[in-house]
């Protein structure tokens, strides 16, 4: 049996006393918030993945 890791980051972004959310599109948290985050491409930092999470 074969165990994969999945390691993801997440961020709370805050501007003028509201919260940055994104609604989830599919998977079984469809019609869901959620914080901006995902996992890590190859080769990439973590500061490098929270920016381009929340960039997307």
């Amino acid at each position: 049996m074969e165990i994969k890791n999945h390691f993801g980051v997440y961020g709370v972004c805050l501007q003028e006393g509201k919260l940055l959310c994104i609604e989830k599109t599919r998977g079984p948290y469809q019609n869901r918030f959620d914080l901006p985050g995902g996992g890590q491409e190859l080769g990439e930092g973590l500061t490098e993945t929270l920016e381009r999470e929340v960039l997307e």
